[in-house]
């Protein structure tokens, strides 16, 4: 019989939260590549086949009988099935594609029975084809998906177009997982829960309320970010030494201190948790979500408002192998009516890859996701697939707390505050400002064309809903 052995801290946490929701499809993750030119099907089919070789996600097993999840390695994996489909004869390929892949990244996994994985290579033209991979987050996260994805590409690379490309050895995930369990035995442990129980002894109010008793459906906005900003934002980075993780928080601190009676907030800020080189190449569950707590001090400097948030970060990252799970019960959360620290995460995303894979074939790669069963009400995401491809906003949020309009506008809120943080840093936080004058203005307008002052408890996604109620066919 085969040794059984606990499941990596990150893939007990997304069992745990499975079993609650046993139908649902938010913890499916994955995307697709996109090949334009020439492309060797049958041999790109063969790397994924062989893959197990090499990458050991593969050979899991789990074993969910017991009275906690483990697993076992298999000695083989099994034949790793490729679907096929062809759209090509459609009259509109690629849209009939996207509808089937993002239906079928819909359909949720059986964790108890059967592959935590699927393939299918998709035809959509004779020089375009589509390779859609859809997996469950206990055996991969977002940043092994991108690992994986280059693997494929550096693999088919090598094999069929140069073979001096260098050889990449991607480490055993087993041994990651023994690092984990250790990790609850050792001294850094007890540092780390010392460090994040003090950390929220006083735990910071939830920042968003349902406006509407519905079924939790979530929906999800995107907006490509022109290249001008995204500039901006390169060069703000690079003079202050933030990321645009850091530089949205500080959006999202102001926004909500400006317009919300509360000064401490907190925010979820997912990490892949990955220490050392290795683990870095490494295909397999990693991450978590760390709690991020801020204050908002009107007087406070941009820079210096900049320069707390990355100490903060700097710290939590010290303490950051904790299960956030763990700190929830350790809190009692769960007695204060609460199941998470924070409503709001913020993501930054980076799927930078070779977008060349010869002469006559590119590439081009995007994740997919479910908005089914949302974790939280707003999720604000920013995919980065590097240079040639713009940058990405992503809004995903729970329609019982913001309808489609409302969250239109606050990402055009945060456009506008992190469009004026480049030439602001050396003011107070209370001028910047977040929202355009004349948007302002105009909502001001028509809420009220009364005298009486903009209530201060009231956000402008706030007189955006009271407008739109009073008056949709206006919005």
């Amino acid at each position: 019989m085969k040794t059984r052995k606990n499941l990596h801290l990150a893939q007990q946490d997304i069992y745990y939260e499975q079993i609650m929701n046993p139908r649902s499809a938010l913890y499916n993750i994955g995307g697709y590549i996109t090949f334009k030119g020439k492309i060797d099907s049958t041999q790109f089919k063969k790397i994924i086949q062989n893959s197990p070789d090499e990458i050991d996600i593969f050979k899991i097993k789990f074993d969910f009988t017991g009275s906690g999840p483990l697993y076992y390695q298999k000695d083989k994996s099994g034949p790793i099935h490729i679907g096929e489909l062809d759209f090509s004869k459609s009259t509109n390929p690629q849209k009939e594609a996207m509808d089937w892949m993002q239906n079928e990244f819909s359909i949720p996994f059986d964790i108890y029975q059967g592959e935590l994985y699927r393939f299918t290579f998709i035809k959509v033209a004779e020089d375009r084809h589509i390779l859609f991979g859809c997996f469950h987050h206990l055996i991969i996260d977002g940043f092994g998906f991108a690992v994986y994805s280059n693997y494929l590409i550096d693999r088919y690379k090598k094999n069929l177009v140069d073979a001096s490309v260098p050889e990449i050895t991607y480490p055993s995930y087993f041994d990651a997982a023994k690092r984990s369990i250790d990790y609850l035995e050792s001294e850094q442990y007890k540092k780390d829960a010392r460090y994040w129980k003090d950390k929220y002894h006083s735990i910071p109010d939830l920042v968003l309320s349902r406006k509407k008793q519905k079924k939790e459906k979530g929906s999800l906005f995107l907006t490509p970010i022109p290249e001008p900003d995204r500039a901006s934002l390169n060069r703000l980075s690079d003079v202050t030494k933030t990321n645009i993780s850091q530089l949205t928080v500080a959006a999202l601190l102001i926004y909500f201190g400006k317009t919300k009676e509360q000064r401490v907030f907190s925010f979820g800020l997912p990490l892949h948790k990955r220490r050392g080189r290795d683990e870095r190449k490494t295909v397999g569950m990693f991450s978590g979500v760390l709690p991020f707590k801020g204050e908002f001090n009107a007087e406070k400097l941009l820079s210096d408002l900049f320069s707390d948030i990355k100490k903060t970060q700097r710290d939590d990252f010290r303490h950051g192998l904790y299960p956030i799970s763990h700190l929830n019960r350790s809190l009692k959360l769960l007695s204060k009516n609460r199941q998470q620290l924070f409503d709001i995460i913020v993501n930054y995303e980076p799927f930078t890859f070779p977008h060349q894979v010869s002469p006559d074939l590119s590439v081009r790669i995007k994740d997919l996701r479910s908005t089914t069963d949302l974790e939280v009400p707003l999720t604000v995401r920013w995919m980065d697939y590097g240079q040639n491809s713009p940058l990405e906003l992503q809004i995903i949020y729970k329609e019982s707390y913001f309808n489609a309009g409302e969250i239109k506008l606050l990402s055009k809120s945060l456009l506008f505050m992190l469009r004026q943080f480049e030439n602001s840093l050396d003011i107070p936080i209370k001028d910047i400002s977040i929202i355009p004058k004349e948007e302002r203005l105009q909502l001001l307008e028509g809420f009220n064309d009364t005298k009486v002052d903009f209530p201060k408890d009231t956000t402008i996604v706030d007189l955006f809903r009271q407008r739109a109620d009073s008056a949709p066919g206006a919005i």
